[in-house]
């Protein structure tokens, strides 16, 4: 499941570059870099065991259709990590294990309250946050 995308049958249109896909061709050309962030639903051998994890920031190299799995356009890109950044977490040896003993700590810390800072992620602003804004004249 991936939060917001609902789909339930195969793509049956071209992907269109708007949106997130013209976000990412847009970096590619002014050059800037984005923020990945990765998720523990990603089948990948980089994901995190669970919750989310920061993994840096990277570069957009190269922007391209392609033909995708139904037949339709997709958009497919590719990301370098910056170099002058701490090392990657899969780079260290033992990373799985210390992500794990991070995890135990918060939620040791936090009993069964939710990992989740106050005032992110996507249950939108709290009192408290939109208070404090207030507060500082945002």
């Amino acid at each position: 499941d991936l939060t917001g995308n609902k789909r339930t049958a195969p793509q049956s249109s071209d992907q269109e570059l708007k949106g997130g896909n013209l976000a990412l061709a847009i970096n590619l050309l002014r050059r800037r870099p984005l923020r990945v962030v990765r998720g523990y639903k990603l089948k990948s051998a980089f994901a995190p065991r669970q919750g989310y994890r920061y993994d840096g920031l990277y570069n957009v190299v190269e922007v391209w259709p392609e033909q995708g799995p139904s037949g339709f356009v997709i958009w497919r890109y590719k990301l370098e990590r910056q170099a002058e950044q701490e090392a990657a977490p899969w780079e260290r040896e033992s990373w799985e294990e210390e992500e794990g003993d991070r995890l135990q700590l918060l939620e040791q810390m936090n009993g069964q309250a939710p990992l989740i800072p106050i005032g992110t992620g996507t249950l939108g602003l709290n009192k408290e946050f939109k208070e404090l804004a207030s507060n500082l004249g945002l």
